[in-house]
């Protein structure tokens, strides 16, 4: 889910200038009710004038209709906007020091699920169902049900009392400007050459692999994102293991129990599939993070990759891919009850409590959530929709043959279960350190699970979630 920047930038200009015109005119009309001249703005624009300053994720295009559009939400909002997109560690470090000194850099801030205890456990954002229920500040054809169920348990609400996500909880996040699921992308021309079929079962997988690789021609069975990167252990180990009904934990925080489960079957299994698949990798694959891994498969390198659906966009866009019309996507494999069971991802956009300009704040989100603009991300960017309209959309499903696939992948995905911890990061990232030893060889599958299982053993020892 954290890349460095794709060059998206060279799509926009290649292929978007002319359908962006067009799309902007017909999927951001002005509406009469919420647009200048509305009655909520001839009750007054406490916001008009206001300036604030909005912070998204590099690389995944979060920000770019925003950015690219800051002129629109200053004629139409009368908000200046100042748009700034930071790397995964440095943003989370940003907010982080933010947060803790009181003060808030940004005014609009995302939030990705692995961050949600660490922060809005913590009571650093502003809680959004005032602002939602104002018919001054938020449209009445705004269709807050419009947005996906399952995202909206996932990043939307939250429990502080309970130090959990979902509901019941308050409403602290609008989803956005992305949800996310996990998925198998596969080159069709290379498994219908081979007289393949996509893998059902991890071992499948392998097998494929090993079909497809071929180097001496350029091309490699598949590519693992092994660097030391929250990516080999979000996308790369948890899909894996919960796709084989594995789990990260066991327990409750409430009766101070909490276990890790790195060293299970489930574990050692998912941990050695990754290994294994790193033979059929190139041979960069241990430094490798989502951006290479993408790349390769764009660059028609590789025969089949696991992968997020939200950098999955560009392998069918021309500009972007070398491999178009040759790619698909294919649920996760994995045991028959769990199969297609991936890991959930996405974000949401809220306000930090130290925020100067919040009602402003507000109306940016609530502009960079219509379905519209949900519509046009998807269009131009090949971004996951956060809204229902925008998933089950003629066009968008013209365009994007995935679409109906995520839909249903959307539904089951399953969160990461290190989210309702504060040190949500911390878990992933010492994993990561483990799993990329492994891949390179200099620790053993069994070591590198043993010895991530006993730092995260201490890392709940210290929150005082075990004994």
């Amino acid at each position: 889910m954290f890349q460095k920047r794709v060059s998206r930038r060279d799509f926009l200009k290649l292929g978007s200038a002319v359908t962006g015109a067009a799309l902007a005119s017909s999927y951001l009309a002005p509406r009469a009710e919420w647009w200048p001249g509305s009655i909520a703005y001839a009750q007054g624009k406490p916001w008009e004038g206001a300036s604030i300053a909005a912070v998204f994720i590099s690389g995944e295009n979060d920000e770019t209709a925003l950015r690219e559009r800051a002129a629109e939400v200053k004629e139409q909002l009368g908000i200046s906007v100042e748009v700034t997109d930071l790397g995964g560690g440095a943003m989370h470090d940003k907010l982080a020091n933010d947060f803790r000194a009181g003060t808030a850099s940004y005014d609009l801030t995302a939030i990705v699920g692995f961050w949600l205890t660490e922060f809005v456990g913590a009571g650093f954002l502003e809680p959004l169902q005032p602002y939602l229920d104002n018919p001054e500040l938020t449209s009445p054809d705004f269709d807050f049900a419009d947005f996906i169920e399952p995202h909206l348990d996932y990043i939307s609400y939250y429990n502080i009392e309970e130090q959990r996500h979902g509901r019941p909880g308050e409403l602290y996040l609008i989803p956005g400007p992305h949800s996310d699921a996990c998925w198998v992308i596969c080159r069709k021309d290379l498994l219908d050459a081979k007289g393949l079929q996509p893998p059902k079962t991890w071992d499948e997988y392998l097998e494929v692999a090993a079909a497809l690789h071929d180097p001496d021609n350029g091309v490699y069975g598949t590519a693992v994102s092994g660097k030391t990167d929250p990516t080999i252990f979000l996308v790369d180990f948890h899909n894996r293991l919960v796709s084989l009904g594995g789990k990260l934990f066991e327990g409750t925080k409430k009766e101070k129990n909490v276990k890790p489960l790195l060293t299970s079957p489930e574990a050692v299994a998912a941990l050695t599939n990754i290994v294994e698949a790193a033979k059929y990798s190139p041979p960069a694959t241990s430094s490798y993070t989502i951006t290479e891994t993408s790349d390769a498969m764009a660059s028609g390198k590789v025969g089949m990759i696991v992968m997020w659906a939200i950098t999955s966009g560009r392998f069918w866009e021309p500009t972007l891919s070398r491999v178009p019309d040759k790619v698909i996507a294919v649920p996760m494999p994995g045991k028959s009850d769990v199969s297609g069971v991936s890991t959930r991802g996405g974000w949401g956009m809220g306000i930090p409590k130290a925020a100067k300009n919040k009602e402003a704040a507000w109306k940016v989100i609530e502009w960079y959530s219509t379905k519209e603009i949900d519509k046009y991300r998807v269009m131009n960017y090949g971004l996951s929709p956060v809204r229902k309209s925008t998933l089950e959309d003629p066009e968008v499903v013209a365009k994007y043959p995935w679409a109906p696939l995520l839909s249903e992948l959307l539904g089951k995905a399953i969160p990461v279960a290190t989210i309702d911890f504060p040190d949500s990061w911390e878990f992933i990232n010492k994993a990561a350190v483990h799993f990329n030893a492994a891949v390179v060889g200099s620790e053993t599958v069994q070591e590198a699970l043993e010895k991530a299982n006993s730092e995260w053993i201490d890392i709940l020892k210290r929150g005082g979630w075990t004994t």
